[in-house]
C-alpha cells in the first residue's frame, strides 16, 4: 500500500465489517511498515478485542477506548466497530468522516469512555483546525473522565482552544427538576443536571436528556457571546411498577393502602402500584391496629406479613408518606 491511498470509506467499512480479528490485525500491520511523516501517527491504546498497540511517526495521535461499556452485545460491537472504522479513517487523513464515525460511537455509548472525547477533539484541532468544535469535546472530556489517562493533555488543549476562540465565547447553564438527569449538548454526554456555566462557542444548541429513570426530553438554546443561556430541561420520571402482597393473622381484617381500603380479607395483592413509599393499614375490631410503611420497587413484589395482637393499646394511624411528585 502507498502513502495518500485513497480507497473509500465504503471500502474501508466493508473490509472492517467482513474482516476477521486476522484480517483487522493484517491491515494494523501494513499501516506499520508506512513510514510517510506527513500522515497523522495513531497511538492505540488495548481494549476488548486486544488489538496490540499501533505507532506511527508523525505529529497527530489518536487513542484506542480502553474498554467500551454498552448496553449490549449488540451495541458493543457496532461501537467497536464504528471506532476502528475511525481510526483507519484518521490514518488516511479523511478527519471528517473519522469524526462522524467516532460521533456515532459516542451517541451508542451509555457510558462513554474518555478516549472517544479525545479522539474527536484532537482531529477536529489538528486535522479540521476546528477549535469550536474542539472546545466541546474537550469541555466533555473533562466533564466525563476528569483523572483519565489524557486528562493533563486534555486540560492543556482545552485552554489552548479556549483561547483561540475567546472572543465568541458564553455560557451555558441547565437545570431540572428533579436534579440529575444525564444531559447531552449538541450530542456531547455532559453529565447530569444541574450543569452551570459551561463556557462554549456562540451559536445554537440542542440539549437533550433520555435515560432508563427519566422520560425524555429536549429544548434549544441560543449562547451569545459573552452572555450566559440558562435553559431548565422539563424532566418527568417514568413511571415503575410493582406489588404489595399482604398476609395477615388473623386473615378476616380490612386492608388499608394509604386512605384506601382495598381489600376485607388476606391474604391479598395489590398489583400495578407505581414505585413509591405507601403506608399499609391493617385493622380488625377487638385487635390493634398494625400499620407499616412499604416501599414499592420496580418490578419486584413487597411482601407484608402482620400479626395482629389483642392488647388493647390505641395505635396511631400515622401520616400518609411523602414522596417525590416530579
Amino acid at each position: 500500500m502507498q502513502c495518500g491511498d485513497a480507497r473509500s470509506a465504503r471500502k474501508v467499512t466493508s473490509e472492517i465489517n467482513e474482516g476477521s480479528m486476522q484480517a483487522m490485525n493484517e491491515l494494523w500491520n501494513g499501516y506499520r511498515s508506512m513510514t510517510c511523516s506527513a500522515e497523522p501517527a495513531l497511538r492505540a491504546r488495548t481494549w476488548q478485542t486486544s488489538l496490540a498497540l499501533v505507532s506511527f511517526v508523525a505529529t497527530m495521535l489518536v487513542a484506542m477506548p480502553r474498554v467500551v461499556r454498552a448496553d449490549d452485545e449488540d451495541r458493543i460491537a457496532k461501537v467497536e466497530r464504528l471506532q476502528r472504522v475511525g481510526l483507519v479513517l484518521a490514518r488516511r487523513k479523511k478527519y471528517g468522516e473519522a469524526i462522524e464515525s467516532f460521533e456515532e460511537a459516542l451517541k451508542l455509548s451509555s457510558y462513554p469512555d474518555g478516549s472517544l472525547f479525545y479522539n474527536i477533539g484532537k482531529l477536529a484541532e489538528e486535522g479540521l483546525k476546528d477549535c469550536r468544535k474542539a472546545l466541546l469535546y474537550y469541555a466533555g472530556y473533562i466533564e466525563n473522565d476528569p483523572e483519565g489517562e489524557f486528562s493533563t493533555e486534555v486540560r492543556t488543549r482545552h485552554e489552548r482552544c479556549r483561547k483561540t476562540v475567546s472572543a465568541t465565547l458564553g455560557r451555558l447553564s441547565i437545570s431540572s427538576k428533579p436534579d440529575g438527569a444525564p444531559i447531552r449538548i449538541a450530542g456531547i454526554p455532559f453529565g447530569s443536571t444541574p450543569l452551570t456555566g459551561l463556557e462554549v462557542p456562540a451559536g445554537i444548541y440542542a440539549i437533550m436528556s433520555d435515560s432508563e429513570e427519566f422520560l425524555s426530553a429536549s429544548a434549544s438554546t441560543t449562547v451569545e457571546a459573552g452572555l450566559e443561556a440558562r435553559v431548565e430541561l422539563p424532566i418527568k420520571r417514568r413511571v415503575f411498577k410493582g406489588f404489595i402482597t399482604v398476609e395477615s393473622d388473623p386473615p378476616d381484617v380490612a386492608i388499608w393502602i394509604n386512605d384506601e381500603q382495598v381489600s376485607s380479607k388476606a391474604p391479598f395483592t395489590a398489583k400495578d402500584l407505581p414505585t413509591r413509599t405507601y403506608l399499609v393499614r391493617i385493622e380488625k375490631a377487638g385487635w390493634d391496629r398494625w400499620v407499616r410503611y412499604v416501599t414499592v420497587e420496580r418490578d419486584t413484589e413487597s411482601l407484608v406479613q402482620a400479626v395482629l395482637e389483642q392488647t388493647g393499646d390505641e395505635v396511631p394511624i400515622p401520616p400518609l408518606p411523602k414522596n417525590d411528585e416530579y
